[in-house]
C-alpha cells in the first residue's frame, strides 16, 4: 500500500514533464522560421492572372516608390525562402538567382553590381511589394569571411551527435525520478535534482534544435561550412575566402544580438526576430575576393574596411553574426571581414582554443598584410575580443619585424609604415606582463590608433586570471601602466546576469563610444560620452559616464 501511494504521487510530475517534452518537441520542429515567396499565396490574385497583371496590381506606381527602391527590395527579400523545396519553377529560380553586392554600410542592404541584372521578374515584384512588412528584415548585410578552419562538405551533423546530450540529461532526469519514487524520506532532495536536470535538458535541448535549423539552412545555401578543426592542408593560399549574407530583423537596435531565447519559448530562428546567417559562398581566387573588397571599399567615401576577429568559445556562424551586427550598430562604411579562427565554441576547451589561436597568427598577419597591399582601402579599423588579441598582436609583432626590415610595401609599391589605422582591443585576454615588455612598442610602429577597453569585473577574465595565475590586459584599472600612445577606457560595471564580457557589442553605451572613434574617427578628449579619471596610483585613464548618453541627441544615439 506504501509503494503504490509513492508511485502515484509519483505520477502527476511524470506525466506534466512528458507533456511538455513532446509539446516542445513538435513546436520546434513543426514551425518555419520564414514565409514562402509564392505569388499564388499573395491576396487579391487568381491561379489564372498573368505575371504581369499580378505585379500591375501589387506593385507600386512611379509616383509613390521609385524604381530604384522597388530594385533595392527585390535584391534584399527575393531568393530568402531556404525552408522551400529544391526544385524551383522558372521565374522562381530567375528571382533567386538575382546577385547581391554589398551596398553602403549605414545602409548595409545588397545591391545587384549588372545593371542589367537590376530588374526582378514580374513575380518577384509582385512578391517583393507584398512580403518585406511579413519577414520584419531590416537590412540584409553583406560579410566577406576570412576563416582557417577545416572545410567540410558533410553540411548536416549527425542527429545522434546532435541530439545525444539531450537523451543523456532526459536519463538522468527520469533517474532522479525513479529514486523520487523509491525512497521518500529525500523527497527535496530529488525534487531539486529533478528540477535541475529538467532545466538544464531544456537548455540542451534548445541549443541543438537551433544549432540543427542553422545547418540545414546552409546545406540549402552552401557549398561546404567550416569546422571547428584546424585546416593545416598546404595550399596556394593559407585562409579560405568568401561572403555570407545576414539579415537584421527591423526592429534591431544598437547593443543587441538577437537569438532565440528559451525563456520567450522561441524554438525557431524568425528573419523578423533575430539575425540570421542565410547563405554562403567561398571564392575559387583570393584576387577575385580582395577585388569585391576594392570595389565594395570604392563605395565608400573614405574607402574604409573594417574587420573584426572574435574570442574563444565562438563558432564560425556566430562570428559572421556579430560582424554584421557590429557593422550595423556602429553604421561604418566600407566592407565588413570577419576572420575567424579554429576556436572549438565550447567552454570545455579553453586549453584548445589557446593552442589554435597561436596557430592562427601567421594566417592574420597574412591578412593585414594583404589588405593593404590587394585592396584599394585607404583605412583599415580592426577590432578585437577578449582571446582574439592574442592571435592580433602576434602578427602585428610578426609584422613590425617585417617592417624593420623593409619587406612591408602596399598597392603602390612603397613601404606603409602604418598598417592598422584604428585598432580596438576589447576585454584583451592577454597577460599584462607579456603585453608591457612584448607587445607595446610592435603596437606604436604598425597602428596609427590603439584602444583598450576594459573592466574591473569581467567575470569570464577574472576566471582566465586565476587560472594563468597572472593578471589579464582586460582588468586594466588595478595594474595600469603608462602607455604611451594607447588609450584605455574603463566601461564601468556590467550586469551581474551576465560574464560582462561582450560589452562591445552588448552595451549601447560602448557601441556609442565605439561609432564616435571608429567612424567618425575621434579621440577620447572630444568624444561626448568619456570624463577623465585616476586610479589609485595615480594613473590617468577614460571611464565612460552612462548618465550622458541619455543626453545624446536622439538622432545620434539611434
Amino acid at each position: 500500500m506504501r509503494c503504490h501511494n509513492i508511485s502515484c504521487a509519483a505520477q502527476r510530475p511524470i506525466k506534466f514533464f512528458a507533456v511538455l517534452f513532446i509539446a516542445v518537441c513538435l513546436v520546434g520542429c513543426g514551425s518555419k522560421s520564414q514565409p514562402t515567396h509564392d505569388a499564388q499565396s499573395t491576396p487579391g490574385t487568381s491561379a489564372g492572372q498573368d505575371s504581369d497583371e499580378v505585379a500591375s496590381q501589387v506593385a507600386p506606381t512611379p509616383s509613390t516608390e521609385s524604381a530604384e527602391q522597388v530594385e533595392s527590395q527585390a535584391s534584399s527579400y527575393v531568393g530568402l525562402n531556404w525552408s522551400g523545396p529544391k526544385t524551383k519553377n522558372s521565374a522562381d529560380k530567375a528571382a533567386s538567382e538575382i546577385p547581391f553586392l554589398a551596398a553602403p554600410a549605414r545602409a548595409p542592404i545588397s545591391r545587384p553590381s549588372d545593371p542589367s541584372e537590376a530588374l526582378p521578374s514580374a513575380k518577384a515584384m509582385a512578391s517583393v511589394a507584398e512580403q518585406p512588412r511579413q519577414t520584419g528584415i531590416g537590412n540584409m548585410v553583406e560579410v566577406f569571411y576570412a576563416t582557417d578552419r577545416l572545410p567540410t562538405a558533410a553540411l548536416m551533423p549527425s542527429t545522434w551527435r546532435t541530439f545525444a546530450p539531450v537523451g543523456v540529461v532526459w536519463m538522468i532526469c527520469a533517474t532522479l525520478f525513479i529514486g523520487f519514487s523509491a525512497t521518500r524520506r529525500f523527497t527535496a532532495f530529488w525534487l531539486v535534482g529533478c528540477g535541475l536536470a529538467v532545466c538544464l535538458g531544456m537548455m540542451v535541448f534548445h541549443a541543438s534544435i537551433i544549432r540543427w535549423q542553422q545547418y540545414s539552412r546552409l546545406a540549402h545555401n552552401a557549398e561546404t561550412r567550416f569546422s571547428a578543426v584546424r585546416d593545416s592542408v598546404a595550399r596556394d593560399y593559407p585562409l579560405h575566402l568568401g561572403s555570407a549574407r545576414v539579415s537584421l530583423p527591423s526592429s534591431h537596435k544598437p547593443g543587441r544580438f538577437e537569438q532565440p531565447k528559451l525563456y520567450q519559448f522561441e524554438f525557431v530562428e524568425s528573419v523578423d526576430k533575430h539575425i540570421v546567417l542565410h547563405s554562403l559562398q567561398e571564392r575559387d581566387s583570393s584576387t577575385a575576393w580582395f577585388d569585391e573588397l576594392s570595389k565594395v571599399a570604392e563605395q565608400s567615401a573614405r574607402r574604409d574596411s573594417f574587420l573584426f576577429i572574435h574570442g574563444y568559445n565562438v563558432r564560425f556562424i556566430d562570428a559572421l553574426k556579430r560582424t554584421a551586427q557590429l557593422a550595423c550598430d556602429l553604421e561604418l562604411e566600407g566592407p565588413a571581414i570577419c576572420y575567424s579562427w579554429p576556436s572549438r565554441g565550447d567552454v570545455a576547451y579553453y586549453a584548445a582554443d589557446e593552442a589554435s589561436v597561436s596557430w592562427s597568427a601567421p594566417h592574420f598577419e597574412q591578412l593585414l598584410l594583404d589588405l593593404r597591399a590587394r585592396t584599394k582601402c585607404q583605412r583599415v579599423h580592426v577590432v578585437a575580443h577578449s582571446m582574439g588579441n592574442r592571435a592580433l598582436l602576434e602578427a602585428i609583432e610578426r609584422i613590425d619585424a617585417k617592417l624593420v626590415a623593409g619587406k612591408v610595401q602596399n598597392r603602390s609599391g612603397t613601404t606603409k609604415t602604418k598598417i592598422i589605422d584604428s585598432l580596438v582591443m576589447a576585454a584583451p585576454d592577454v597577460d599584462l606582463a607579456e603585453f608591457t615588455t612584448r607587445y607595446v612598442e610592435p603596437l606604436r610602429n604598425t597602428t596609427q590608433h590603439t584602444t583598450l577597453y576594459f573592466s574591473d569585473n569581467d567575470r569570464a577574465l577574472l576566471l582566465s586570471a586565476g587560472l594563468h595565475g597572472a593578471p589579464r590586459l582586460g582588468l586594466l584599472r588595478d595594474h595600469l601602466q603608462a602607455f604611451a600612445g594607447i588609450e584605455s577606457v574603463y566601461v564601468g560595471s556590467q550586469s551581474k546576469l551576465t560574464l560582462g564580457h561582450s560589452y562591445y557589442g552588448d552595451d549601447p553605451a560602448v557601441i556609442e563610444d565605439l561609432k564616435s572613434l571608429l567612424r567618425d574617427g575621434r579621440s577620447a578628449g572630444s568624444r561626448e560620452l568619456l570624463r577623465s579619471a585616476t586610479n589609485a596610483g595615480g594613473q590617468a585613464y577614460w571611464k565612460i559616464d552612462r548618465t550622458l548618453q541619455a543626453q545624446l541627441p536622439a538622432a545620434q544615439t539611434r
